[in-house]
């Protein structure tokens, strides 16, 4: 067995067991990009649907999601969708990302 498909496997163990914790959407984020690179992109799309947070203040999270949503779209022939998750992206990455040319950190606004 590769990695990935290992890493696969411990993401969806850790979805299905830890449904009720709070880290549930970063395992369904792990387990979308991992299906994301075995080329099962119509399961990454749910997958990764199911990590989305709106209104939280998981923009790292949704950032990412919304990237590799992207490019599922995209493999998909979905190009409508594949420019909304990039735009959605791209609008979460430049109101809260840290602007590291003016000084702000990660952990600072």
């Amino acid at each position: 067995m590769g990695r990935l498909q290992l890493s696969l496997r411990i993401a969806e163990r850790a979805a299905v067991r830890g449904a009720q914790q709070a880290n549930v959407k970063w395992f369904h984020l792990a387990t979308g990009m991992a299906d994301y690179r075995e080329g099962r992109y119509a399961r990454a799309v749910e997958r990764l649907d199911k990590s989305l947070t709106p209104g939280a203040e998981y923009f790292y999270l949704d950032s990412l999601a919304y990237l590799f949503l992207a490019m599922a779209h995209s493999r998909l022939g979905e190009k409508e969708e594949a420019a909304q998750a990039m735009y959605k992206a791209r609008i979460l990455m430049d109101e809260r990302f840290p602007k590291l040319d003016r000084g702000q950190l990660l952990d600072k606004e």
